[in-house]
């Protein structure tokens, strides 16, 4: 993300940033975040800007894994009888490749994107699957990685833990006053089943 952003801001002219810039400034709307990095919308449309970082963005897919103990922890909730889904502000067909690729839909009861590619948040989305799943936000943990999570989970009346191995520093995670986790492994604890770290 960093590398592709940095890419698109040289195009434009503007200064690039490093990761640890990214984390401290990385958040939804997109187009908020785009227009702190210095992106001036009378001049490129923020449509345009989107569609190049997304360019970019999946021509490198490729190149990204997952984070460490993904499938162990997965399958711990799974071999527990926990319904898992995935809640993302990728474009729908992106996420359902990704998911594919990475050999994860097995996990999942199911996968919910955005109708586009531009990132606007997952507020509306998550209400939606919380109707449709027909559960009360008692009965549900999301695990998140950036502030936007946080402020889902508030809009939803649901749990929330925020993973560090994501967009946005622990620092930034712990202000939002949900619990932080460092490994994956964490959210088996969380959720009581033995083996958490």
């Amino acid at each position: 993300c960093v590398e592709t952003i940095n890419t698109v801001l040289a195009r434009h002219g503007l200064p690039t940033i490093t990761p640890a810039a990214y984390a401290e400034m990385f958040f939804f709307p997109v187009r908020d975040y785009y227009e702190r990095l210095g992106f001036d919308f009378t001049k490129t449309p923020y449509e345009q800007i989107g569609t190049e970082f997304i360019e970019l963005y999946r021509s490198r897919w490729l190149e990204c894994g997952l984070q460490p103990d993904v499938h162990e922890t997965l399958q711990a909730l799974s071999d527990a009888g926990l319904a898992q889904s995935v809640l993302s502000a990728h474009e729908q067909s992106t996420l359902d490749w990704l998911v594919d690729h990475m050999g994860l839909r097995r996990y999942f009861v199911r996968c919910v994107g955005l109708n586009d590619h531009y990132a606007h948040g997952k507020v509306d989305s998550g209400r939606s699957w919380l109707r449709e799943l027909g559960r009360s936000g008692k009965e549900v943990l999301l695990v998140g990685d950036t502030l936007h999570d946080a402020e889902v989970a508030r809009a939803l009346g649901i749990d929330c833990i925020l993973f560090t191995g994501g967009h946005n520093t622990p620092e930034r995670l712990a202000a939002s006053g949900f619990p932080v986790i460092r490994s994956l492994v964490d959210v088996t604890r969380y959720v009581g089943l033995a083996g958490g770290r």
